[in-house]
């Protein structure tokens, strides 16, 4: 199962430059326990993310990196602005699309890893990283095969594929983390803090799998802890604290 099965060919083309696409967007939290005080999380946030990009957000902790990410998933809804992503050769406003419809993007075209791992603690490593194949269709013999050689590419001990990763250390759910958003060709990734809990070797094997993704047209945004890694992997850097400003 590849991506451009669900995009126009070759590759991820559309009749715009870019893959997503954020104008004005804010986001403020109200504290109820605190009087309904208000706190800005985001300012006014512009942003396009094209084909082969790696924008990487960077400012202090509280300048809102985080919630961008949130954002542009879904997972927070906002205060004003709009979000324009690039879905099944149509651009999709997000802040106008039905729940159901994002789940469809987050299928098809917006994958995300995170810097923890959620899944059902009874299903193995190599079923939680082949589900996203298996929710577009792939036959669960050929979405065990590729789970377990994107496992194998990040360093897993084999004896671990077929127990929960609910009893594995950090940085081995962070790898079982990474396989399954890296699994499938998604046209956008968002990526936070990915290689937070990985030694030095398997941080360069996580660098290599997202110069393969921008290689092949992938537009990532993301967060990274790590200056150096910031510098490697970036075309270019949104600094988050001179959006407040």
């Amino acid at each position: 199962m590849y991506l451009n099965e669900f995009q126009e060919k070759p590759g991820i083309i559309n009749n715009t430059d870019w893959l997503l696409k954020v104008e004005g967007l804010s986001k403020k939290f109200t504290l109820h326990n605190q009087k309904g005080v208000e706190i800005d999380a985001l300012s006014n946030f512009e942003m396009e993310l094209k084909k082969g990009e790696c924008i990487v957000l960077s400012g202090p902790s509280g300048a809102g990196k985080s919630s961008v990410l949130k954002l542009l998933f879904g997972n927070y809804k906002l205060t004003s602005g709009e979000i324009k992503i690039y879905h099944k050769n149509k651009i999709i406003e997000l802040l106008k699309t039905e729940p159901l419809q994002i789940l469809d993007i987050r299928k098809y075209t917006m994958g995300y890893v995170s810097q923890f791992l959620d899944v059902i603690p009874r299903i193995s490593a190599v079923e939680a990283v082949a589900e996203p194949l298996l929710n577009l269709g792939e036959k669960k013999e050929t979405a065990v095969e590729k789970a377990a050689a994107m496992l194998r590419k990040l360093n897993l001990p084999e004896k671990l594929f077929s127990l929960p990763p609910s009893t594995f250390s950090g940085g081995e759910k962070q790898r079982v983390n990474i396989a399954r958003g890296f699994i499938f060709d998604y046209p956008v990734m968002i990526l936070d803090e990915p290689t937070a809990s990985l030694d030095k070797k398997n941080v360069e094997t996580v660098c290599g799998l997202i110069r393969e993704k921008l290689k092949k047209g992938t537009g990532i945004i993301g967060i990274f802890h790590d200056e150096e890694l910031k510098k490697k992997l970036s075309t270019k850097m949104v600094n988050l604290n001179a959006e407040k400003q």
